[in-house]
């Protein structure tokens, strides 16, 4: 099954954890439908975007402490429209799963980024209870965090594991090295895969280490092999 995963949250204070998910889902074969890519359209922000949600079988919601743009049709925020939308989508079988993710109360936010129109709050505070009584939340204190907790969630979802998704490309034809005599600094591509061996130990770290920490570092003299291993 294609993936196409819808990514809903407030764009003035998630702004930058929305760019920091979308680069890392970048990395696995699944189609991405957000804000920034809807463009121009004679159709009303609502429902443009809730038209979009209904072509995608993932969602991702994000909340912080703004409740978003109201829709002035339905007195609702499109975000808490989009949330709605995913559930009822859930509940006829149309998603393969409904991922929702909280600020922690005991977080550090900018107070700007915190809604200060009464309606709104008591709007947000609403939609946030409702959540957490009809599903399992993950609740983070970090745009990096959130953004590594979504992707674990995301391949999980679509079953195919990160160590899956962060493996090297298969080489679909072994064409052996033309050139003759001990291997030296020549330029070498994927048509020389046949040739490496010996690394799956080397990789299967790797794989663990971007897993479980938001920085791996790969260290080694000039000509070790650092490159052709990434």
């Amino acid at each position: 099954m294609d993936v196409k995963i819808f990514l809903s949250s407030t764009s003035l204070d998630l702004g930058s954890a929305r760019e920091r998910i979308l680069k890392l889902l970048s990395v696995i074969p699944a189609e991405l439908v957000h804000m920034e890519t809807f463009g121009s359209d004679e159709t009303r922000p609502a429902d443009y975007s809730l038209e979009q949600l209904r072509e995608c079988n993932l969602f991702v919601g994000v909340y912080a402490e703004r409740y978003g743009t109201v829709d002035p049709k339905s007195l609702k925020s499109i975000t808490e429209l989009e949330y709605r939308e995913a559930l009822r989508m859930l509940n006829a079988g149309r998603l393969k799963g409904l991922l929702v993710y909280m600020l922690d109360t005991s977080a550090t936010w900018k107070v700007e980024y915190v809604d200060r129109d009464v309606a709104n709050v008591e709007a947000l505070t609403s939609l946030k209870k409702e959540i957490k009584q009809s599903h399992t939340v993950t609740f983070f204190s970090d745009i990096e965090s959130l953004s590594l907790c979504v992707l674990k969630d995301i391949l999980r979802k679509i079953g195919i594991g990160t160590r899956v998704a962060f493996r090297p490309r298969e080489i679909l034809a072994s064409v052996p090295l033309a050139r003759r005599g001990p291997l030296g600094m020549e330029h070498y591509t994927e048509r020389d895969a046949a040739s490496f061996r010996g690394r799956e130990s080397e990789i299967a770290s790797l794989c663990d280490l971007v897993q479980t920490h938001p920085l791996a570092l790969l260290i080694g003299d000039s000509g070790i092999g650092k490159t052709s291993l990434i």
